[in-house]
């Protein structure tokens, strides 16, 4: 890894990290294969005995929308295994020495509560910091537009406001969450660094990290496009198989794309974060004496 002279002009290297990214999930795709199999399994047949067996409700059936208990009994097995899956693929790349199986990504234990935990604190604090701003602009919108009273056209046009609320509410949640998640990739290998310094370590490069994870996310964006595309009917899928079949398949589906997703994701989490440890070494900020393995 290059060792920056000045950490306060660091940048990442879009294309160079991309092609790591991408290197790295090509070597990777085996374990891949071996981390990923058995969960997507499972978990098509446990949505498979608790809907058509049991009885459940179905997730996105409007004529028999799903109870509360309903979705935590369906998806709590799959958050748990998402969770177990992530740190499984974080330290796959972050620990290359370090050997790991099927039972990584099966076996809940406690840094995988704890990773579920901290990518949900992150979202809440991304997602809280977003509110305040928009309902700010909101109310103020709606006050002028009161205050102009019984005026044919309103000062403030809804629509154009709309649209803007929207780009800056993304630009803000995405630099935020970006940010600090790279703090998973701490909180995946058990590296003794705060969220703060997870913060710090992306300053900078919040264009840098926007791109990367733009580039990463081509592959699952059109694999989900697929998924959302494909036909489901009986009469179009499957239809010598009847209605189980379809449900199955539709299953089946759903949790590969999502695993893939995952992948690619902790993937450009991962790489970055690895590649930005190099503004450490010179940084007063950080006053730790050992750090995360650096993978170059």
């Amino acid at each position: 890894m290059i060792i920056p002279n000045n950490t306060d002009h660091f940048k990442l290297p879009i294309g160079k990290t991309l092609r790591e990214i991408y290197q790295f999930l090509w070597s990777a795709i085996h374990s891949f294969f071996l981390l990923a199999t058995i969960p997507v399994l499972t978990l098509t047949a446990y949505w498979g005995i608790a809907i058509e067996l049991i009885g459940l409700n179905c997730p996105g059936d409007s004529q028999n929308p799903a109870a509360a208990w309903e979705l935590c009994v369906l998806y709590l097995p799959a958050l748990t295994l998402f969770s177990a899956f992530a740190v499984t693929w974080h330290r796959r790349y972050l620990n290359p020495n370090i050997q790991v199986g099927i039972k990584d990504s099966l076996i809940p234990l406690s840094r995988h509560l704890k990773y579920f935990l901290s990518t949900v604190f992150i979202w809440l604090i991304a997602f809280a910091a977003v509110t305040v701003p928009v309902v700010i602009v909101i109310i103020f919108t709606l006050v002028i537009n009161f205050a102009a009273g019984g005026e044919t056209r309103p000062p403030v046009d809804v629509e154009t406001v709309t649209i803007f609320i929207g780009i800056v509410a993304f630009l803000l949640f995405s630099f935020i969450f970006l940010r600090l998640s790279l703090w998973l990739s701490i909180v995946a290998i058990a590296s003794p660094f705060s969220l703060l310094e997870a913060w710090r370590l992306g300053q900078n490069n919040f264009l840098q990290l926007f791109a990367i994870g733009g580039g990463t996310a081509i592959i699952p964006l059109i694999l989900i496009a697929l998924y959302q595309l494909a036909p489901t009917e009986p009469q179009l899928l499957l239809p010598q198989s009847g209605n189980l079949s379809i449900k199955l398949a539709m299953w089946l589906g759903q949790f590969s794309v999502t695993y893939i997703t995952l992948a690619f994701g902790i993937t450009m989490i991962s790489v970055s974060y690895d590649r930005l440890l190099g503004r450490i070494t010179n940084d007063p900020f950080y006053t730790l004496e050992t750090g995360p393995f650096i993978n170059e």
